[in-house]
């Protein structure tokens, strides 16, 4: 009797410790995507010149979009993005791939919610199934050349290639990997947040929901129909994985401990207005960062130079919605601007290198446009965005460009430009996924969308690009595989030229394709594209088409200097017409 007295007792016990527990609410949502991809050239002229099958054929192998440690917002350089292929690859390439997500939303009380995104994909997982790939040497240009290239071969698209092998028996192709983790509180007059957030910025130039999500405490007021937003940072400070000071394991962790947990330095702000069909934002973001570390007093052995400057990074933003039922307009300004001062800072003269300017002004601007009508089962948009470019003649040490702020989110433009804008980037942007985000750029377009049923919507896109500054690439490229930054070195030293005013075109591109739900939950979507790229990848990208053939199919000389047989090679054909891309895209989103 004394025995189930006990199991009575505890069972009571635990019924009322697991009352709380029932109390918790669980919703979970998620999707699974299949994607195929195929993509060709419709010709033997390609960005990288004439190919043919007995010397050369570089093929489309020339879109190599991975990731640097460089950070999110990457530039023309050798190590990634629109590169020349492997001799005799081919001239199409396919893939086939899928991911998962999971979002969950745990609400413990009214007031208190969790929500996650949880991603079943892949981290690391290249074209040949190596997820961890040598990450100093990687083979480039064909012929058995060689460049070192950081991390080469990592991808984090948040696909899960079909097909590919294990790089071992003990590491899987299947990563789960968090997108994004928050906390929030609501109470009477503030509602709070804390930890990761994916957020979204008027029409999404600048802040894309798509977008790797940001840490920091957010603190949101609403006062009839004004809504207003605060968020200071955790740290904003050695964002790039590569620096020593990040890491927390060695002795250099501890620089990072006593000198760099500068919390609270960056903040964000903003004030949003809605009356019915009119919506009204203003949004703010900045942060301070050393330029240099500083000796910490525990003995590392750190560069010392001059004061730290204090280098400040401000954004400011605009965004305007209106939307009457027949016709909208969307609207988006972004500002940015980088300025530093402090001892040790000196004023520099336009195209002097080595210099800390005091009080430099790198100035940018990222703005757009939609607007259209709603007619019956059709809606007619049009677009139009910039990114200003770099103009050498105002540079001091610092080139907009090379800041890397006045990026176009590939998650807006896609949606413009299959071929053009996401897999090719404009020829010198990408994020970290590998996804184009270019800058120095004008786009225009026009889109018309038809739902021939509730379930299913045809889409036919027209689209134009071209250069805000086609003289901040150097002509010919970088005399190998790739295209290369015009700077000031090349300013001073009159080695390299640049790029001419008269070759702005980018190219122009038609997107046709259809959304078909096919079941609840199920949809299918297509997307075929076709691309004609312009001159100015006639002139910013190397003829290494002709430098193979000159070199009979030979290594290609990755240092190769101006002046040099191969720069002159590179430079041959700077008016070539290129013949068009091809591309599909056919993928199942399932959401459950």
């Amino acid at each position: 009797m004394d025995l189930w007295k006990r199991f009575v007792i505890i069972g009571l016990l635990l019924s009322v410790w697991a009352v709380p527990a029932f109390g918790w609410e669980l919703s979970l949502k998620g999707e699974t995507e299949w994607r195929y991809r195929f993509w060709q050239r419709t010709g033997d002229t390609d960005i990288f010149g004439q190919m043919n099958s007995s010397i050369v054929n570089l093929g489309i192998n020339h879109l190599r979009t991975y990731p640097t440690p460089g950070g999110s917002n990457n530039r023309v350089a050798p190590g990634f993005g629109v590169l020349a292929g492997e001799n005799c690859y081919g001239a199409e390439m396919t893939a086939t791939d899928m991911k998962m997500g999971l979002y969950p939303t745990f609400k413990l009380n009214p007031a208190i919610s969790i929500s996650a995104g949880v991603n079943l994909t892949s981290l690391g997982i290249w074209s040949d199934g190596q997820p961890y790939y040598n990450p100093i040497v990687g083979v480039a240009g064909g012929g058995g050349g060689t460049v070192a290239v950081s991390q080469r071969g990592w991808v984090n698209s948040l696909y899960v290639p079909i097909g590919d092998p294990q790089v071992a028996t003990n590491v899987p192709n299947t990563f789960v990997t968090m997108q994004w983790l928050k906390i929030g509180m609501t109470t009477p007059i503030l509602d709070f947040s804390i930890g990761y957030k994916q957020t979204k910025f008027g029409i999404g130039l600048w802040k894309h929901e798509c977008m790797s999500p940001s840490t920091s405490f957010g603190v949101t007021a609403k006062c009839g129909p004004f809504l207003i937003e605060f968020a200071p940072y955790f740290s904003r400070n050695l964002s790039d994985w590569r620096v020593v000071t990040q890491r927390n394991e060695g002795a250099a962790s501890q620089q990072r401990q006593m000198d760099r947990r500068n919390y609270f330095l960056a903040y964000a702000g903003g004030f949003v207005y809605n009356n019915g069909p009119l919506q009204l934002a203003f949004y703010s973001d900045s942060y301070r960062e050393p330029s240099a570390p500083r000796v910490n007093g525990r003995g590392l052995a750190l560069t010392i130079g001059n004061p730290s400057q204090d280098v400040l990074r401000y954004r400011l933003a605009f965004a305007a919605k209106y939307n009457n039922g027949r016709f909208f307009f969307n609207g988006e300004v972004d500002h940015f601007n980088r300025w530093r001062s402090g001892r040790g800072s000196q004023s520099g003269a336009p195209g002097v290198v080595g210099t800390v300017n005091a009080g430099a002004d790198d100035a940018s601007w990222l703005y757009g446009t939609e607007f259209g009508a709603l007619a019956g089962p059709s809606k007619f948009t049009f677009s139009y965005a910039r990114a200003t470019g770099d103009d050498p003649s105002t540079r001091k040490t610092n080139e907009d460009q090379m800041i890397a702020e006045t990026i176009a989110t590939g998650c807006f433009l896609k949606p413009w430009g299959y071929l053009m804008y996401y897999l090719y980037g404009t020829g010198d942007g990408f994020n970290a996924a590998g996804e184009g985000n270019p800058t120095n750029f004008h786009h225009a377009g026009a889109r018309l969308d038809y739902a021939v049923a509730a379930n299913l919507n045809f889409f036919s896109v027209y689209s134009r690009a071209w250069r805000d500054q086609p003289n901040a690439y150097t002509l010919g490229g970088d005399y190998a595989v790739g295209a290369r930054p015009w700077t000031n070195a090349d300013q001073l030293a009159a080695l390299r030229p640049a790029v001419p005013d008269s070759a702005r075109d980018i190219g122009w591109e038609v997107n046709v394709g259809a959304d078909w739900k096919i079941l609840e939950n199920c949809t299918w979507s297509t997307t075929i594209a076709w691309w004609k790229p312009g001159n100015w990848w006639a002139y910013a990208y190397p003829n290494t088409a002709a430098i193979y053939t000159a070199n009979g199919g030979a290594v290609i000389n990755l240092a190769a200097a101006p002046g040099s047989a191969q720069a002159l090679a590179a430079m041959t054909g700077l008016n070539r017409d290129i013949n068009p891309l091809l591309a599909v895209e056919t993928k199942l989103l399932f959401n459950f």
